[in-house]
This record gives C-alpha cells, structure tokens and sequence, in this order.
C-alpha cells in the first residue's frame, strides 16, 4: 500500500516534468506549507526548475518555519537547504533566509556525537550575501571565516554515476569574499591566509580569490608561500598564480624553482607554470621534457598535455622523440594521439 508520503512525492515528480496550471500551483503551495521537510524541499526545486517566482514568499515562509524547530521538521536540512538554493538560482535579491541561514546550525544525532546538519546551508547563505551586495556582508562573512565546523561531504546519486561533493563552510565563506571582490574582502582573504586553518581548502581558495580579485597585489604575498615547509601548501600557492595567468605568474613561479633545488618541490610547478599559458613557460617545460630526468620530465610531458594546437603538439612530439624513450613515446601516444 502507497503512504500519504510516497503519493504526495510522486505527485510533485509529476507537476516536476507536467504543465505548470492551478492545480499543479495549489499542490506546490500545499507541499511548501506542509509539515514535511522533504516535500517541502522537493516543492522548492521544482519553483527553481520552472522558475516559479510568485511561490517565493511561500518559500521564505517554509523557511522561517522550518528554521524553528528542524531537527524534527526538516532532517539534514532538506528544506531550508533546497530553499536558499533556489533563491540563488532565481536570483532573488531579500536577505531574510540569506540572514537567518548564514548562523543556522542544527544538530542532529549521528554514530558517536552528534553532526551539524547545517553546514551545506551556511554556504549557500554566504553565496547569497555576496550575492546580493549585502552591506553586512562582510561582517557575516568574517564570521563564518572562522565558522567552527569541517567540511561535511555530500553523495549525489542523479545524475548517474553518482558524485561526491564537499562543502566546507570557512571555504564557502573565502570564495563568497572573492566574489565581492572589494578592499575589506581582500584584507579578510589575506588575514585568513596569515593566520591559517586546519584545512588546506580553506587556505587553497583564498589564495585562488586574492590572485583573482586583486593579481596585481596578491602576487608576490601568494608567492611567499611557494616556499611553504608544508608541500600540499606549496602546490596550493603555485596552483593559484599558474591559474590566474597574471602578468608575472610565470616570472614567479620560475623564481620559486630557482630558489628551490628539491627535484619534488619542481615537479609541483610544471602544472602551474602550463596553466600560466606564457611563452615563456611554453619554452620552460620544452626543455625540460628535453633534458630532465625520466620522472622529472614525465611530469613535464603531463603538464604539457594542456596544449593542444598544432604547432605546440609538434614541438613537444619533436623533445619527446629526440629523447628516443620508449616509456615516453608511449605517454605521448596516450596524450596526444602520436608523434607527428
């Protein structure tokens, strides 16, 4: 026999992929104004699928009440969750849920102690402040720098194979200050980075935002930390300049090789110094795919797979066969298709 739940579930996935018409926006209303979480939550995608703005004061309602008592209305967050998402997709330029959200937390029971079911919230929340220019924004976000929860990772199973995603609220909360892309938002990002965070993520993603918002400035103080006693630290500061493709993105992480003699602490600037896309870099890893040792330049050719026009796969086809390693002709072939 069919539960009163899984006949009002199988009802939205109908209005989901059916015509938009009273009925279908009475069953939305019903469901959003309901006791349920998850139906509440599956309403909600739906407004955003179809782009039904008329049924956002409904969503805020849901929301308010939701926020009230959710540990026992809305498990792990399905609503107010599913909520602030859609309010981002739409656009919608409020602030009540962004607000509220962004200091939402909500335990909830677990093997051993009990989680924050909450965390992927606060990050769509800070997305949303940003967002919206709020003029508190930077005051929440500073906040949640040093919100206390880890990342809290999240299986999706549609579309098929399924995907994990991490969310991870300080890092949410870097990225969202990037977005801004305002003085006080650089000045957090950069206090962030001088003061540290037990993940690297959090660290990774506002030396990505300082390269982004500001290159000109940030340069040389990301560059500082190419030269990080912690490798993963490293890596993140090169990866961030090479991506950034800055005027002298290339320039430094060349100083950063030369200043280090480490053969493993140079293979982790071959992939930066590609993505820089300079000239120069181009050269750089051509010759080093020449005369590097066997592992030295397999990272090299690795790099290099980035390029893909004629003349570029030509030369490295070119430095590849002069070496006359069958090893590497063989990773060439699987890169690039063949020596020309």
């Amino acid at each position: 026999m069919t539960s009163t739940f899984e006949a009002a579930y199988r009802n939205l996935e109908r209005i989901a992929s059916g015509q938009i018409d009273d009925e279908s926006i009475s069953e939305l209303k019903r469901a959003l104004n309901g006791k349920g979480g998850l139906l509440a939550a599956k309403a909600a995608e739906i407004v955003g699928s179809r782009n039904l703005r008329d049924l956002i004061p409904d969503m805020i309602a849901a929301f308010e009440r939701f926020a009230r008592d959710g540990a026992k209305t809305d498990k792990q967050c399905a609503a107010k969750i599913a909520i602030a998402d859609v309010l981002n997709k739409l656009e919608y330029m409020g602030d009540e849920v962004f607000l509220a959200g962004a200091y939402h937390a909500q335990s909830e029971p677990s093997f051993g102690m009990p989680i924050d079911s909450a965390i992927k919230l606060r990050c769509a929340c800070a997305y949303g402040l940003a967002r919206i220019g709020h003029p508190n924004a930077h005051h929440v976000l500073a906040d949640l720098l040093v919100d206390p929860e880890d990342g809290v990772r999240v299986r999706f199973t549609n579309p098929d194979p399924e995907v994990d995603a991490e969310y991870e609220v300080r890092a949410a909360a870097a990225k969202a200050l990037a977005y801004m892309g305002t003085p006080e938002a650089e000045l957090l990002l950069r206090l962030k980075v001088l003061t540290g965070d037990k993940r690297l993520e959090v660290i990774s993603e506002c030396f990505t935002g300082l390269m982004a918002m500001a290159p000109d400035r940030s340069l040389d103080f990301v560059g500082r930390f190419l030269q990080s006693d912690n490798p993963p630290m490293a890596e993140s500061a090169a990866l961030a300049i090479g991506t950034s493709r800055a005027p002298g993105a290339y320039d430094a992480l060349r100083r950063g090789w030369d200043a280090n003699l480490s053969p493993a602490f140079r293979r982790i600037l071959l992939l930066p110094m590609a993505l820089a896309r300079s000239d120069e870099g181009f050269d750089f890893l051509i010759e080093v795919l020449r005369k590097a040792d066997g592992k030295m330049a397999s990272e090299a050719l690795r790099a290099l797979s980035l390029y893909a026009d004629d003349d570029s796969v030509r030369r490295i086809g070119e430095a590849v066969k002069a070496r006359g390693e069958t090893e590497m002709l063989r990773n060439f072939e699987a890169e690039f298709g063949g020596v020309g």
